[in-house]
């Protein structure tokens, strides 16, 4: 039997073939308090877009933790060459307590947004906010 100690957000990959009955055995091994309330940045690739205006990158910035984050650095970076094209300072995100997203709508002007460019764009980008879940910080998009 195989055990596994997981945090919140891990996943599991299971193959179970067709015709046999398994039975998963999950048990708590020691209570913890309850997590402390967090902001938790996000962005995606469908959140980065390609503005009316040539060079120009839009950008849909969320929190979905359950705490405001404040002076939010965003970075906009060439995939090949690894140089910064843009940076800004969002001053407060507020937590989506009340169930309404809560999100922040960005411009980056003078991207090189060519066919066959990348862009990387990462949210707090020198991990200097404490979010319950740092993975859904980064998003990489093609033009």
């Amino acid at each position: 039997m195989e055990k596994k100690q997981l945090t919140r957000g891990d996943s599991i990959s299971v193959e179970l073939p067709p015709g046999v009955a398994y039975v998963v055995d999950l048990s708590l091994k020691e209570a913890r308090p309850l997590p402390k309330r967090l902001p938790d940045l996000a962005i995606s690739e469908a959140d980065v877009a390609l503005g009316d205006k040539g060079g120009h990158v839009m950008l849909t910035v969320h929190n979905v933790g359950l705490a405001p984050a404040e002076n939010v650095k965003v970075r906009v970076v060439d995939v090949e060459t690894d140089e910064t094209m843009g940076e800004q300072l969002i001053p407060l995100i507020e937590a989506p307590l009340d169930l309404e997203p809560r999100i922040m709508y960005l411009q980056f002007e003078k991207v090189d947004t060519a066919p066959s460019r990348a862009v990387r764009v990462t949210v707090d980008p020198d991990n200097e906010i404490v979010e319950s879940d740092e993975r859904n910080n980064e998003a990489a998009v093609a033009f």
